[in-house]
């Protein structure tokens, strides 16, 4: 199921050129006024765990996708930043951070039909949107 859901969001991004824009699932249904995507501050539960210490609700989570040879993953923060700003987040807790391989087939005719796999790669980003309490 986890892979697959992957293959989605990496198809998504392949045929769009650039990012897939941003999946955003609400963890309830109370709504929270906007925030300064700015201000917007950003914590790890990867390797190097860095949670805030402040207490917080979950409101939601989100994932980004972009091609790596088109955007930056400076970028794709910003975007996630925005987003969070958005639906009234006060910080991100990034949960996955990862580079994800796709290759191509590329048909080219010169005399012979040769295959050629163009390798293409993807930044994926999950993070899971918080207010303080």
């Amino acid at each position: 199921m986890k892979t697959s859901a992957i293959f989605v969001v990496v198809l998504v991004v392949f045929l769009a050129g650039c990012t897939s824009g941003i999946s955003y699932t609400p963890l309830s249904e109370k709504k929270y006024p906007p925030t300064v995507a700015a201000e917007v501050e950003m914590f790890s539960a990867t390797i190097f765990s860095t949670l805030p210490a402040r207490e917080f609700v979950e409101i939601g989570t989100m994932e980004i996708a972009g091609n790596v040879r088109r955007v930056t993953e400076l970028k794709l923060f910003s975007d996630l930043r925005k987003k969070a700003a958005e639906t009234g987040a006060n910080a991100l807790i990034l949960q996955d951070r990862r580079v994800v391989a796709a290759g191509t087939q590329v048909i080219i005719n010169i005399g012979e039909r040769i295959k050629v796999a163009i390798p293409r790669s993807f930044y994926v980003l999950k993070a899971v949107a918080i207010r303080w309490k």
